[in-house]
């Protein structure tokens, strides 16, 4: 795995070589790596289709326009994370004033997006039918969104704790706190 790692970053820097030398493929072929894992950050934080391809767009926008300040201290994925949950950040505060939406089973599938059980060995020991993580998909979104923001990264996209504390700009032991806790939560409105 680390060796995979290894070679996905170097296969990213010379991407992200290309596109600082202007070539636009080089960039949309970063695009066509990382579209789909930021789509599916997006959309477990944003609960709407809509919201995440925004998201998504606004995210990779970001990142072409700043892609000379990528200095590759942390890998490419690390920093779209990053830029994505500033992103995220500033649409929640522009859309304070709406109501909370939740995602749907129904609309997770629609956009392609399935909880992967791997990554949710902890809480879906508890759970073992489609109902039950019907339930668990329903309670994500109702999490206190710095919960919702660790248990996203660190469960449904399966970022280690040091990349998660990097992209959330927080401690590893504070990742690891608000980890617990929101397992913790869910498991509480989970299990009888």
């Amino acid at each position: 795995m680390k060796v995979a790692n290894a070679l996905a970053e170097t296969e990213d820097r010379e991407l992200i070589r290309k596109v600082a030398e202007g070539q636009e493929q080089a960039f949309a072929e970063l695009m066509g790596r990382y579209a789909p894992r930021i789509f599916g950050f997006a959309f477990r934080l944003c609960g709407q289709r809509q919201d995440a391809e925004d998201l998504v767009q606004d995210t990779f926008m970001s990142a072409l326009r700043s892609i000379s300040q990528f200095q590759g201290k942390s890998s490419f994925s690390t920093w779209l994370y990053t830029i994505a949950a500033h992103r995220c950040q500033r649409m929640r505060r522009l859309k304070s004033g709406e109501p909370k939406r939740k995602a749907s089973l129904e609309a997770m599938a629609e956009a392609g997006q399935a909880m992967p059980a791997h990554h949710q060995q902890d809480i879906l020991e508890h759970l073992g039918s489609q109902q039950a993580r019907q339930r668990l998909l329903d309670e994500i979104p109702k999490l206190p969104q710095e919960f919702k923001k660790v248990l996203v990264l660190r469960d449904l996209e399966g970022q280690d704790t040091a990349a998660t504390a990097k992209i959330l700009g927080i401690t590893q032991a504070a990742v690891k706190s608000r980890l617990h806790r929101a397992r913790m939560e869910l498991k509480r409105r989970l299990v009888p």
